[in-house]
């Protein structure tokens, strides 16, 4: 069975046109950064020595990119990336003349890697990275799918690669760096206010995008008053920084003070444009 038109050759220049615009928003992004680092008014050697800090000490470069359990995830990320790069370059040496595809994958693949190395070994820069690798990779897992996995759920298509071993393999190393990496990653502590700070943040604010969609983050609570009659307030999480009075205050003032004489709305309004 021939696949079908839809699956043709030009989806598979997707992944390289996500690279191509990833890199240049990163660059973008990196112009930016260096011009407000210039006009800054923090001297340069005070800048330098923080980094210097930061860099000699293990324990602060493990909580510069988000814990423990986020270094090993962005490890294992570092680890697929090299892996996918690998078995994209083993897949264009098995055809005698490669094809502008396959190395627009080994670019592709080769970028996700740099892009995953600067995550790990650049605090700094771990949101940023994170977040355009986690782009390029599922984008190309989405075009997999779209080609080669959602057509094994129908009767009429056919896949448009086969379905060998090194299809598989790459597939499995794609969904882990594309899919399980970003979903199971600790998300690094943002503070609502960066001159006050909460030592121990609310396990809300630090938790996964799983975990928050699954709601995880209160599973210790909840087995914790499942083992006792009774739990104390020591034994609850901190309150979110957000959701403190004098920052909620700041927040609601504007739009549900009843002496603001000049707000003729309902406070309902009020009420819906503070939590929308």
């Amino acid at each position: 069975m021939q696949p079908p038109p839809q699956f043709s050759g030009r989806s598979l220049y997707v992944p390289v046109c996500a690279a191509g615009f990833s890199l240049l928003v990163f660059a973008t992004q990196l112009v930016i950064h260096r011009a407000r680092k210039k006009s800054s008014h923090v001297p340069d050697g005070r800048a330098h020595d923080a980094e210097r800090s930061v860099s000699s000490s293990l324990k602060n470069y493990v909580a510069g990119t988000g814990g423990p359990t986020a270094a090993v995830l962005n490890g294992l990320r570092v680890l697929s990336c090299l892996v996918l790069l690998c078995l994209s370059v083993y897949s264009a040496t098995l055809s005698e003349s490669p094809s502008w595809v396959a190395l627009g994958f080994c670019t592709t693949y080769t970028y996700a890697t740099i892009l995953s190395l600067t995550s790990l070994a650049v605090p700094s820069w771990n949101a940023a990275a994170s977040g355009h690798v986690t782009f390029v990779l599922l984008v190309t897992w989405i075009v997999y799918v779209y080609r080669d996995v959602w057509p094994l759920a129908t009767y009429y298509l056919a896949p448009a690669n086969d379905q060998d071993a090194l299809f598989w393999a790459t597939f499995a190393v794609l969904s882990v760096a594309a899919v399980i990496v970003p979903l199971t990653v600790p998300r690094k502590y943002v503070p609502y206010d960066p001159q006050d700070p909460t030592p121990n943040p609310n396990p809300e604010q630090t938790c996964s995008i799983l975990s928050m969609m699954l709601f995880s983050f209160l599973d210790p609570v909840i087995w914790d008053g499942y083992r006792s009659s009774h739990l104390a307030v020591e034994q609850l999480p901190p309150l979110c920084d957000f959701e403190r009075m004098k920052y909620m205050s700041k927040r609601s003032f504007p739009y549900l003070d009843p002496l603001d004489p000049q707000s003729s709305r309902h406070v309902f309004w009020g009420i819906m444009r503070l939590y929308s």
